[in-house]
């Protein structure tokens, strides 16, 4: 057993030799102990050699104690610190528990007695803690549904689990102690699908000490056709020599089929597109313009779509240019829908206005693709086709649109013929009581009724889904306001729909005020627009999710709380392979079980006002517990954990669990985007009014143009995607929260210059 003795004094660390040596010589059991005299000299030791205990006196821990044990923990991970306190009290031995250290003594009690039988109380404790690990790892191994093996280092399989059976089709008692690139080569028929020699190098490379995601692979196994991503991470020896790999091998099956489906399914748009009268185009995420459907090729006069962004943008007129693109530029840099009018020449050489509108595009993960939009000759009439097939009483779906401001003056508002009257969108004018003055033609039609029959009545009255609350806060904020996808019904005793004799149909609406020529503020203008059932199909996809979500997280749970139970049990013997081994694997867990429950907090959040549930409380102490619960990751890359938050400080009035699932986020990400060595500052700071936490990395940063952007659902930064895994909800979820507690979230990043996280809660009585 080796024993490092951290004392400043030379007397105590001979004293406690004496006792050790008094021992030893009555037992079998050989001992090592060595003499730390200051906290330096401390954390090289452990750095550069194993000890299985570490008697720390509390006059190297300074005021600090809970950043000298995270130190020590950082060093050291698997040795047991036992503290030589000056204090008596049994509350501060529990607080130096709490904090990390596994037993206590009072100086005054260091007795021969008592210091041998704490050593081999926490030495065994240590022990038991190891064989736990192991009888675990059987079960956990056999639940996952990614494949995992562990190769030596001579590449020979010494672990292969029921995931890897049911993928490669070899049982572990067939694979066990054979080489891997040999089981592969009796597997793998084509080399164009599944390279070997490339799996090798990422082998060696992990054997050289580097954790990394692997080149996919795709393996065609007895007629199956399986995609792989495979995970990568040495396991190391108490010495910190690498043993061998661990290489966790993700089903990509099922996700690369359902991207092949879509991309036949674009495929199909576009063939769909062309077949349609109206002129459609498809952008891609940096604007260009890269489909252009047969209307469009014919309006311009060419034959096929080999039409480039710039020779479209040519045929534009030259004075319209710089407006068209600016409104373009924004809906790209902001992920949003817009509307355009330009002149464009078409081709009998004659320029015509167009109207066009652009919505975006997402991927599965939430990513930005690109812009799908369809556009409109208006013609010298001033009448649009939609009009016009809208007189011919012929259905047309619309695509969903997020309105921008639209700016009128109000003698051309009081045209009695306009672009906007005729068009698929719906101008309403309301006076400053909310009494409908003008009602649009094509949204009368929708409802059944004349614009005469709703001139007259207050808008809410007519349309109950837009509250009076929202229409003053148009008024309040001078600005426009936004609701999507509102469910409008309303009574058709001709159209039996819902067995109830009520119709309905969704409508996008933008508010904004209304003025007069002198900048008063004389009402409020509406546009509504009609959308597609595809509405519908979102909410029970987002019903569909969030059943999902919740239905993942209570195996997850088990999971982790039968792991823990059996981690503080006395079940079996583990070695230190799967200890390691299976360490990782309820990282893994965590980790999902953190991202199903963003999921589960965001679905709340998004689709109901937060029931919080306020109480008073101390948000330094509910940040420290969430550093204590992560600091196991921070440990394991080696990152410096600073931490300045002292306690019973800070109070707030707040949800505590909502609170904790922001800090969870925000430590999370630093230590996910920090690399190894790195160092997190976490520290806290409060007013009379307001209390604020901040949480330092010296990470990958955020660049300047992403920063807008951070605190929107689904973003990832563009940098990060390679170093981590996650949803882009994370960030998102906390904008949520603290918008809910009336208070802010906010960061300062730069890229390759770290990042800082700081919230903000106002005291409330």
């Amino acid at each position: 057993m080796k024993v490092l003795v951290a004392t400043v004094e030379q007397k105590q660390f001979d004293d406690i030799l004496n006792m050790l040596e008094n021992s030893f010589q009555e037992s079998t059991t050989s001992f090592f102990l060595d003499h730390a005299a200051s906290p330096r000299d401390c954390l090289i030791k452990l750095r550069n050699d194993n000890f299985d205990v570490v008697i720390l006196d509390s006059s190297l821990t300074g005021d600090d104690p809970s950043k000298a044990l995270g130190k020590i923990h950082a060093a050291a991970p698997r040795s047991s610190i036992i503290v030589i306190s000056e204090s008596q009290s049994e509350g501060d031995a529990l607080e130096l528990i709490r904090l990390g250290a596994q037993d206590v003594i009072a100086q005054v009690q260091l007795t021969r007695s008592e210091l041998i039988k704490t050593i081999y109380r926490v030495y065994e404790r240590s022990l038991a803690n190891v064989q736990v690990l192991s009888q675990a790892s059987d079960l956990i191994l056999t639940n996952t549904f990614d494949g995992i093996v562990v190769l030596d280092l001579q590449n020979r399989i010494m672990l292969w689990n029921h995931a890897m059976e049911r993928m490669f089709n070899y049982k572990h008692q067939e694979v066990l102690g054979k080489v891997m690139s040999e089981i592969l080569s009796n597997i793998v028929v084509s080399y164009d699908t599944f390279d070997i020699d490339e799996m090798n190098i990422e082998i060696a490379r992990s054997l050289q000490g580097y954790s990394f995601v692997g080149q996919n692979k795709m393996l065609v196994n007895k007629g199956q056709t399986f995609h792989f991503q495979p995970y990568y991470s040495p396991l190391h020896s108490r010495s910190k020599r690498v043993v061998g790999t661990m290489i966790i091998f993700r089903d990509m099956t099922e996700k690369i089929k359902n991207a092949m489906e879509i991309s036949g399914y674009r495929e199909s748009t576009k063939q769909l597109a062309n077949s349609i009268s109206k002129m459609i185009f498809i952008s891609d995420a940096d604007g260009a313009r890269n489909y252009f459907n047969k209307a469009w090729l014919d309006f311009i006069g060419i034959e096929t779509n080999s039409i480039s962004y710039e020779t479209w943008l040519s045929h534009m007129h030259p004075q319209d240019k710089a407006k068209a693109q600016s409104a373009w530029q924004q809906a790209i840099s902001e992920h949003v829908a817009f509307n355009a009018e330009y002149r464009m020449k078409r081709n009998d050489n004659t320029y015509r206005t167009i109207m066009e509108s652009g919505t975006p595009l997402l991927g599965d993960e939430g990513e930005f693709l690109g812009h799908i939009g369809f556009c409109t000759d208006v013609g010298e009439s001033g009448v649009t086709n939609y009009r016009q097939e809208s007189l011919g009483k012929q259905k047309i779906s619309t695509p969903k649109l997020v309105f921008e401001t639209i700016s009128r003056s109000s003698s051309r508002a009081e045209e009695s013929v306009s672009t906007m009257d005729n068009s698929p969108i719906g101008v309403w004018k309301l006076d400053t009581n909310f009494v409908i003055t003008k009602a649009p033609p094509v949204v009368a039609d929708q409802l059944g009724l004349s614009p005469g029959e709703l001139v007259g009545k207050t808008f809410y009255d007519v349309v109950p889904a837009v509250s009076k609350e929202f229409l003053q806060m148009v008024l309040a904020k001078q600005e426009t306001l936004q609701l999507n996808g509102q469910k409008i019904e309303y009574s058709d005793a001709s159209t039996i729909t819902n067995g109830h004799g009520h119709k309905h149909v969704f409508w996008d609406l933008a508010a904004w005020p209304l003025k007069d020529k002198f900048k008063q503020v004389i009402g409020v203008c509406i546009s509504t627009m009609e959308v597609e059932e595809k509405n519908v199909n979102d909410k029970q996809k987002e019903d569909f999710l969030a059943t999902l979500v919740h239905d993942l997280k209570t195996p997850l749970i088990g999971a982790d709380r039968t792991l823990e139970l059996l981690m503080d049990g006395t079940i079996g013997d583990m070695d230190k392979s799967q200890s390691e081994v299976l360490t990782m694997l309820r990282r893994s867990n965590q980790g999902i079980l953190r991202m199903v429950q963003n999921l589960i907090e965001v679905n709340r959040y998004d689709f109901s006002k937060p029931d919080l549930a306020l109480e008073s409380a101390y948000v330094f102490d509910i940040a420290s517990d969430c550093i204590e619960e992560l600091s196991v990751l921070a440990n394991q890359r080696n990152i410096d954990l600073s931490i300045e938050l002292p306690r019973n400080q800070g109070s707030v009035t707040a949800d505590v669990f909502a609170m904790r699932r922001v800090f969870l986020n925000l430590i999370d990400n630093a230590i996910k985007f920090t690399p190894q060595g790195g160092s997190i500052k976490i520290w806290g700071e409060e007013t009379p009014n307001i209390v604020s936490v901040f949480v330092k990395d010296s990470g990958i940063g955020i660049s300047e143009d992403e920063l807008p952007f951070m605190f929107e659902r689904f973003w990832r930064s563009q940098k990060g995607k390679g170093q981590a895994v996650g949803t882009g909800l994370g960030l998102y979820l906390c904008k949520q929260i603290m918008d809910a507690h009336e208070g802010e979230i906010n960061a300062i990043s730069r890229e390759g210059g770290g990042t800082t996280m700081s919230i903000s809660l106002p005291r409330r009585s």
